[in-house]
């Protein structure tokens, strides 16, 4: 029969009474085994291709376009974390704070997509514009489960983001000085700012299904460089840039 120590049971006591709940009343779902969400692994496997070309358009035009599609293997501590305590769910119900990993997660995926031209201007200029947009879903997030009087979060797959920008480079090449000109302009969002966002909600909280701006979106960034040979073999050079967005340093 079902076992559940209520609050007055005493050690030695394997037997359930009409004074406290079985089993099947608190852990439903889980039977005599008490055994939440584990499943028999199967092999997976993914395809990531690539594509790319460039079309010639004139002796000094080009058009270029790529395409990849990419994965990102979840980290260990995301499979793993306290599933060794689901074959005690109780303890895990009562001790491990409610956050449980997930070994059935797929890899985090990010398709990529960039078209541009790179135009020479004369002898000594030249300049690029690229267009790019990265959608990108299957991200991690704690999905709230609920079992009886319990309540705990599961990792899984379910989040999803965007980037999109472009990129605009103006070079200028001589015998004796050179210089670089890049600035991007990007747009990053997704509907939630890292995988473990979520850990500290309440179960009952759903997760938001809009995507907003994310806090490390860089709007502008801008890259001026100048390097010029020097006599004896000498090359001198100067890096200035600008970002905006979110300070690298936290703020206190």
């Amino acid at each position: 029969e079902d076992y559940y120590p209520g609050p007055d049971a005493g050690e030695g006591n394997e037997s359930w009474d009409s004074g406290e709940l079985s089993s099947t009343d608190i852990l439903p779902e889980f039977g005599n085994k008490l055994m939440p969400i584990f499943k028999e692994s199967n092999w997976s496997y993914t395809i990531s291709p690539r594509l790319g070309f460039s079309h010639v358009i004139t002796d000094k035009s080009t058009f270029t376009f790529n395409y990849g599609l990419y994965y990102q293997t979840p980290i260990y501590s995301n499979v793993f974390l306290q599933t060794n305590k689901m074959y005690e769910p109780q303890e895990f119900f009562e001790e491990g704070e409610g956050l449980l990993g997930n070994g059935t997660l797929t890899a985090q995926r990010t398709q990529s997509y960039s078209a541009g031209f790179n135009v020479q201007v004369g002898r000594n200029w030249a300049y690029t514009a690229m267009v790019w947009v990265k959608d990108i879903d299957q991200w991690l997030a704690f999905q709230p489960q609920r079992t009886g009087i319990y309540s705990y979060k599961v990792m899984s797959n379910g989040d999803y983001g965007s980037a999109k920008g472009i990129d605009l480079t103006l070079e200028y090449r001589s015998r004796f000085v050179n210089s670089l000109v890049q600035y991007t302009y990007s747009v990053a969002k997704g509907n939630s700012e890292y995988d473990w966002m979520s850990a500290g909600t309440p179960a009952d909280e759903n997760r938001p299904s809009q995507e907003f701006l994310m806090p490390y979106d860089r709007p502008h960034d801008l890259t001026i460089s100048f390097y010029t040979p020097l006599p004896g073999g000498i090359t001198a050079g100067l890096t200035g840039f600008y970002q905006s967005g979110y300070p690298y340093t936290p703020m206190k």
